[in-house]
């Protein structure tokens, strides 16, 4: 069952979803289970191709993304290989949602002759409901399934191993349910593992495969502390490479115990040991922090999809409420009537019953259920950056309430918005003759903008003190040198502007002109 170990210079962490990575922690009673079944229906297989008994229903494995369900479907798919048993395997759920499921499955089972045999048994007629939802198949076509099937039966014990049911469309998947069952019940050696998230079950029940109710459920989620210290220590333990006590446990608590998350920080503290391999042969707390960046960039990237899933079924507005309620109850976990109690009394208007809410969390493994079903938050962490994306999102909307404002009175007030004149670029001064504000443009710039680039100007003047005020260009002089003035004269656009039209502070409120060196040499804040 073990892997053997990686090359020193590869990564043994797998952070791509249902990879296999060389050490395997946890789980080792689920994995025990379905080694079981599988052992079953290989060694107990008689000369006639048939159990002396039946072989267990199909197998329910469900839990939130990324706790390992699709890592369990390919230990069992490698363990049925080594048994020389048939491990027939559909992950990809948008392929069999669209309605070939059953041919899949034949040309898995069937091989290069799947297409073929389909096609034989198939025949054409299909009807279809209006609502989508009942699409039969044809007696023809399902008899010629179970045919295909039952060849394959007599020379082999399988395994069907189906990934993301929940995305199945559920006639075609009651079709293939029903039939494999009426095999199981003939003592044929057949073992399927259908595997998805919480929601399965419910999914499920549309399939009106009432045998299912009887089936077998493996519910999995986190992973103990031990596990996850395990499963990132060991692999750099097999290097001879040391973990220090605090960098380990450093990196145990960005994983929040959750499995995907254990392989995505032990990945990024191996790629960056490597990175500093001549420096370092050891990871300590410094190097955990310098990995840390590339840990948050992957976890908000998971994140993300289950925010945005949230948004588009209009439950984030709901998340917070929860965390907050479990938080008032001293994170401690909670019953799920008195969740749905609390959420009912906290909020105004709820777009969907409480308990369809909380169910939705659950199934997305927000909230996780405990001993006599209480729920508690299931990714601790995800709270963190769901009050980072609130934060933002609330930054956002202020700032463009803002800009929409200043939009509306420009509008009311002016026809053009403003230019942006950054001072700090230039010398100022105010002309005492006129009170207007003068601004001393050097040559350089003033060639390269042309004198008519200012001319009939409005602009927002920024400050060396960080203040703003919008002016309008009142008159504009172009001097240049001249050899018989004061070698200290000025070269360049001079600007006078005058009239106040808003924002800032008047004329008379100027500073003093700075030393010209200083002003000059000043870094410019333009935003």
């Amino acid at each position: 069952m073990k892997a053997a170990p990686a090359s020193k210079r590869s990564n043994p962490f797998t952070p791509g979803f249902g990879t296999i990575p060389d050490r395997v922690v946890g789980r080792q009673e689920e994995r025990q289970l379905l080694e079981e079944y599988l052992q079953d229906i290989v060694e107990n297989r008689q000369k006639d191709g048939l159990l002396p008994h039946t072989a267990p229903s199909p197998i329910i494995l469900t839990g939130p993304r990324g706790v390992g369900k699709t890592l369990l479907l390919g230990l069992l798919e490698r363990e049925a290989k080594k048994m020389k048993a048939h491990p027939v395997r559909i992950s990809q759920a948008a392929d069999v949602a669209k309605g070939d499921m059953m041919a899949r499955l034949v040309q898995a089972i069937a091989g290069d002759e799947g297409e073929t045999l389909w096609e034989r048994f198939k025949g054409v007629n299909l009807t279809v409901e209006d609502a989508g939802v009942g699409i039969e198949f044809h007696r023809k076509a399902l008899a010629g399934f179970k045919e295909i099937l039952k060849s394959k039966l007599a020379d082999k014990s399988m395994v069907f191993l189906l990934d993301e049911v929940q995305h199945y469309q559920a006639s075609y998947l009651g079709l293939i349910l029903t039939t494999v069952q009426e095999l199981i019940n003939s003592n044929h050696p057949l073992l399927v593992v259908l595997a998805g998230t919480p929601d399965l079950s419910s999914h499920l029940m549309k399939t009106k495969t009432s045998f299912m109710i009887r089936s077998e459920t493996i519910y999995i989620n986190l992973l103990e502390d031990k596990e996850v210290r395990r499963g990132l220590k060991q692999p750099f333990d097999d290097r001879g490479i040391a973990v220090e006590e605090d960098a380990l446990q450093k990196m145990q608590s960005l994983t929040d115990r959750y499995p995907y998350f254990v392989q995505t920080v032990g990945h990024a503290v191996w790629t960056t040991l490597r990175k500093e391999e001549k420096k370092k042969k050891i990871v300590d707390l410094q190097l955990v922090e310098k990995a840390r960046r590339r840990m948050e960039e992957k976890r908000d990237e998971f994140y993300s999809k289950i925010y945005q899933e949230m948004h588009d079924d209009k439950l984030r507005i709901y998340a917070q409420q929860v965390a907050g309620i479990i938080k008032l109850n001293g994170n401690q976990p909670i019953s799920r009537a008195v969740l749905e109690e609390e959420l009912e009394q906290t909020s105004d208007n709820l777009l969907k019953p409480a308990a369809e809410i909380v169910k939705s969390f659950q199934d997305r493994g927000f909230l996780c259920p405990g001993a006599k079903g209480y729920l508690s938050l299931g990714i601790p962490s995800f709270l963190s950056f769901l009050e980072e994306m609130n934060a933002a999102e609330t930054k956002q909307r202020e700032n463009l309430k803002k800009a929409r404002d200043k939009q509306q009175r420009m509008i009311e007030g002016m026809e053009e918005e403003p230019d942006l004149l950054d001072i700090t670029r230039h010398i100022e001064d105010k002309d005492a003759a006129s009170k207007n504000l003068r601004i001393e443009i050097p040559l350089d710039l003033g060639e390269e903008w042309g004198i008519e680039a200012y001319r009939d100007k409005i602009y927002t003047v920024v400050f060396p003190n960080g203040k703003k005020g919008t002016y309008r260009v009142n008159r504009i002089e172009e001097h240049r040198d001249n050899p018989y003035r004061d070698l200290s004269s000025f070269s360049g656009i001079v600007l006078y502007l005058g009239r106040k039209i808003g924002g800032g502070f008047d004329n008379t409120g100027m500073p003093d002109r700075p030393d010209v060196d200083s002003w000059q040499n000043k870094p410019s804040t333009r935003r």
